[in-house]
């Protein structure tokens, strides 16, 4: 019996490392900084391992807005297949379009919901605008990948439990770059955590908004000073 015992035990040991193995992900949160330091958000993040629980899905309901006149989100990751809605949330009318090879459309003047839902049914990026407001401009990234996330204000992306990841890699896009940046798991310098800090070849520009918002403010501020 005691000699039973001890194989079940072994045994018992032998697939619960195995799972470890098979199962543990070996990043748990990637970020991105750009050559200055600064966090890089709005970066797509894919990575070609298999997620235990599928993050993209052609059920879900993808939506790209618009409201203050602006495109919402200003970048989309959707799954081929993918159908998006348009909703127009702004009192004006608005006129979409894409001129973009996987997927050109155009969506004329309409208010509310009134829009049909666009499909998505090949891989790569999808720029968009509006013919009626010149500012406004978003992207739409088509992925087949298994795994796809934006990066948030923080740079940051947090990565969920794989399958085995032997030879996985990680393709990095973001409109400063020319080219996706591509790196193998195997390469990454990837601390005990699981936390990853990548540097991008970019350095990103300062907001001409905050630059005249700044502006603004001083003149303000020398205004009240000058009329004290």
């Amino acid at each position: 019996m005691a000699i039973a015992a001890r194989r079940d035990i072994h045994k018992w040991l032998s697939l619960l490392l195995c799972s470890n193995l098979v199962y543990a992900t070996d990043i748990g949160q990637l970020q991105l900084l750009d050559l200055g330091g600064a966090p890089i958000s709005n970066a797509v993040v894919e990575y070609d391992a298999e997620p235990l629980i599928p993050q993209l899905s052609v059920s879900s309901d993808y939506i790209m807005d618009q409201k203050d006149y602006q495109f919402t989100p200003r970048l989309l990751v959707v799954p081929v297949g993918a159908l998006v809605r348009f909703p127009n949330s702004d009192e004006s009318r608005h006129h979409v379009y894409s001129f973009s090879e996987p997927r050109p459309f155009e969506i004329q003047l309409y208010a509310g919901n009134q829009a049909d839902p666009v499909d998505f049914t090949q891989a790569g990026l999808v720029a968009l605008g509006c013919n009626i407001h010149d500012k406004m401009s978003a992207h739409i990234y088509v992925t087949s990948a298994p795994i796809a996330q934006v990066t948030n204000e923080r740079g940051l992306v947090t990565m969920p439990d794989i399958k085995a990841d032997s030879g996985s890699q990680l393709q990095i896009w973001h409109p400063l770059l020319n080219i996706p940046l591509v790196y193998s798991v195997d390469e990454l310098d990837i601390s005990s955590d699981g936390q990853v800090t990548l540097t991008l070849p970019i350095a990103l520009p300062i907001e001409a908004e905050q630059k005249t918002g700044s502006s603004l403010r001083d003149r303000l501020k020398s205004y009240k000073r000058d009329g004290d």
